[in-house]
């Protein structure tokens, strides 16, 4: 008994390193891009080059997270973690560095846009492994009577950085607009060395006789699974980038009055994804496939009222059913997909659906943005038709697999 309380004691540690190291992690993601905007045009850069710069990250990331999961597989959890963390501080910090570096005018123009791109791609590369630690951590030391929460709890965590990212702008009265940003960098080098010295060197301590094997470990019986996680990514991200134009459209709104109703739309997403992640899918005492039934349920009503929606008000109520139906799913999903895979193959199968997480962030804001100047809402038709897709995948995949079971 005793030893049994110095493992939960163990887990309990690791579990809060990494919670508090991937909200830091989220909040970094929030300051830099809620500054980018005006920072680039402070320094008169285009917009464009925001974009190009995200998009090399996330081609970089669809690559290196698998990398990343086999490397996991071979070495440890803590490994990958803390490379990934030290990385995000390392590189945010290197990155905000040029800026305030093209402020001073020490380099030119082209010399930040080409030093940004290649920043941001090694940073990628290295961070890439981070996420998929954690998810690795969760499946290889958690029962699944637990999985589906501790998942949850993990995802909250950046989701949690998310929310609290824009607070921290505050610090630019104590500084300039790259001040907050400098902030979280050291925060997230402290918090490494933390995680260096908290975090043993084997993350792996749940009992052999919980580990269950699956033979039948193989990429081809998630393929419907992965392709749910692809979608729901894409239409995070399309909503993400689709908000404030349909704002705009609804109710003939521009300039600050746009920016104050869009950055109200996008909390309530955020903090009803918050809420459900930490509290609805603890308390939900329902199978993995009745949770994905609810998830996908809720994000179809997200889309119809989308679609229909006349006022911002509509709008509201969309974002709700979205971060319910984002945050009951993708947990829900990851732990089904997890539950396939033997204990010394989890590291790869989280960084294959990481992987699959940022191909649906390349996605997203291209369905977002492309017809527009057709229709705001084809964004959500489109949605609605690949989300029907997806259930219709997911359909067949369980069916196929339940009848090998029958076999």
């Amino acid at each position: 008994m005793i030893i049994n309380m110095k493992i939960d004691k163990k887990k309990s540690t690791v579990f809060a390193i990494i919670f508090i190291g991937l909200v830091i992690n989220g909040a970094g993601q929030s300051i830099l891009f809620s500054t980018l905007p005006s920072v680039f045009r402070d320094l008169g850069l285009p917009d464009l080059w925001i974009g190009i710069i995200v998009s090399c990250s996330a081609f970089t990331l669809v690559i290196f997270s698998t990398i990343w999961g086999k490397i996991i597989d071979y070495t440890s959890n803590k490994i990958s973690y803390i490379v990934g963390l030290t990385s995000f501080g390392f590189g945010t910090l290197i990155f905000v560095s040029v800026l305030d570096m093209l402020y001073l005018d020490m380099i030119s123009t082209t010399t930040t846009i080409i030093s940004l791109i290649v920043i941001r791609i090694i940073y990628a590369a290295l961070t890439a492994g981070m996420h998929p630690s954690s998810l690795s951590y969760v499946t290889k030391n958690y029962s699944d009577k637990v999985k589906v929460n501790k998942i949850s709890l993990i995802s909250s965590a950046f989701t949690l950085g998310l929310c609290i990212g824009p607070s921290l702008v505050i610090l630019t009265r104590f500084g300039n607009s790259l001040t907050p940003i400098y902030f979280i960098s050291i925060v997230a080098l402290f918090v490494s060395i933390i995680a260096y010295v908290g975090i043993p060197s084997q993350t792996s301590v749940i009992e052999k006789k919980e580990v269950v094997s699956h033979s039948q470990g193989n990429i081809k019986n998630t393929l419907h699974l992965l392709f749910i996680v692809i979608v729901m990514n894409a239409l995070f991200s399309s909503t993400q980038q689709n908000i404030g134009f349909l704002v705009q459209e609804l109710n003939g709104q521009t300039g600050l009055s746009s920016i104050e109703n869009t950055g109200l739309l996008v909390s309530i997403l955020a903090f009803s994804l918050l809420a459900t992640q930490v509290f609805i899918v603890r308390t939900l005492s329902v199978s993995v496939e009745s949770m994905i039934f609810i998830g996908f349920s809720m994000t179809l009503a997200f889309i119809l009222v989308s679609i229909k929606s006349s006022s911002i008000y509509h709008m509201m109520l969309a974002m709700i059913f979205l971060g319910v139906g984002f945050g009951i799913l993708i947990p829900s999903v990851q732990s089904k997909i997890s539950s396939i895979y033997p204990s010394e193959k989890q590291g790869y199968i989280a960084g294959v659906i990481f992987s699959c997480a940022s191909i649906g962030y390349i996605i997203g804001p291209i369905i977002g943005t492309a017809f527009n100047s057709k229709n705001i809402k084809s964004t959500y038709l489109i949605g609605l038709l690949i989300l029907l897709l997806s259930a219709v995948f997911y359909a067949i995949g369980s069916m196929s697999k339940k009848r090998k079971v029958t076999i």
